[in-house]
């Protein structure tokens, strides 16, 4: 990859994505985020002189599991681990929303607090920084 093809640009949405989305350098917008953002995006890039510059939009709303009471609490408890975490939540197929049947609510909870409790969670800003070195756990 030729140096400076992949850049990370960190700031506000209102102020530096919105300068970067209307740079005239730019071919493509891939964003994922709330509907309204995406809608500002939109108009934003139909203003702008010259091609067309395409949009991407993942605009998702709640992502729910509907569990019923022949349901393993086990496979529960990993489904909504990996679907709610594995991505960080940064996708728009994570699960937000999760609705279990009264008779197994209780014991799925609790396996999903445990698969959390044991989780290793580090800071964002420092990447070295785990769990075991001043840090409380998870606690999901």
């Amino acid at each position: 990859m030729p140096e400076g093809a992949l850049q990370l640009v960190h700031g506000p949405g209102e102020t530096v994505g919105a300068a970067l989305v209307a740079a005239p350098g730019v071919a493509g917008v891939v964003f994922t985020g709330s509907t309204e953002v995406a809608r500002i995006i939109n108009r934003t890039l139909a203003a702008k002189d010259g091609p067309i510059t395409q949009l991407i939009a993942e605009t998702g709303g709640i992502n729910a599991m509907l569990v019923d009471s022949s349901a393993l609490p086990e496979q529960v408890a990993d489904a909504v681990v990996q679907s709610a975490f594995r991505s960080a939540e940064q996708r728009c197929s994570a699960l937000c929303l999760l609705c279990l049947h009264d008779s197994i609510a209780d014991k799925v909870i609790a396996m999903i607090q445990g698969r959390g409790a044991g989780a290793d969670c580090g800071r964002p800003g420092r990447p070295r920084h785990r769990r075991g070195s001043g840090d409380r756990p998870c606690g999901l």
